[in-house]
């Protein structure tokens, strides 16, 4: 997910007039009805440096009776890239998705196994993979739109294809540039990732550094004498 000059007025969201359109199709009014509680993000990149897979996890808890559904949005920052496919996992069912593919954008409103009562939680996974040519992956970016009690990141790389340096950041919705930042270091499995805890509304991810290509010497023939 990325952000470009094209930004909301509350400067969070880039294409900010098309995503309007694409929500304006969705049944949107169970979302301000539901609590974040966790979000668990994880970006798979390959060994050719580029975005392979996306998977998450949300736990949604119910503020009144009768929620049913959430609506979820994806961006790519490479909008010329195909858009990737959404395969649902548990807890709820596609019930219909918007695909802008000059933007990169899909809009997609998730309805949950049955009605919940007020106080109850939806447990929902889904998963994107995107197809060739797939998109340079070089940070991920969550834009938490409502107060989160936890949000992960994770970002899995190919043992192939390792960062030179990794970091997280933090930007409140009113910067245009995150600077807020740390290091962070891969564990064994050639993961990053992060944790913000109470979260208010903010972009929070990683980004990273991929190594300069090694350039080798040629060492100049000398032509013999004859």
């Amino acid at each position: 997910m990325a952000r470009d000059n094209d930004k909301s007025p509350n400067g969070m969201w880039p294409h900010y007039a098309r995503l309007e359109k694409a929500l304006a199709q969705l049944e949107t009014r169970w979302d301000s009805a539901l609590s974040r509680v966790s979000q668990h993000d994880r970006l798979t990149v390959g060994p050719d440096r580029c975005e392979r897979s996306f998977w998450t996890r949300q736990v949604l808890r119910a503020d009144r009776a009768g929620a049913d559904r959430c609506v979820i949005v994806y961006r790519i920052d490479k909008p010329g890239c195909p858009l990737p496919a959404l395969r649902i996992l548990r807890g709820c069912q596609l019930a219909k998705e918007v695909r802008d593919q000059a933007a990169g954008l899909i809009v997609a409103e998730l309805q949950f196994e049955r009605p919940l009562q007020r106080g109850e939680m939806a447990v929902t996974e889904f998963e994107l993979h995107h197809r060739p040519p797939r998109p340079l992956a070089t940070f991920y970016e969550r834009v938490l739109r409502h107060p989160t009690r936890e949000y992960v990141v994770e970002v899995e790389f190919a043992s192939a294809a390792l960062p030179a340096s990794c970091e997280q950041y933090l930007a409140s919705e009113s910067d245009d540039i995150a600077d807020n930042s740390r290091p962070v270091a891969l564990d064994r499995s050639q993961r990053a990732h992060a944790v913000i805890l109470d979260a208010k509304p903010c972009r929070y991810g990683l980004r990273w550094m991929w190594p300069e290509p090694e350039v080798r010497s040629r060492r100049r023939r000398v032509p013999s004498r004859q």
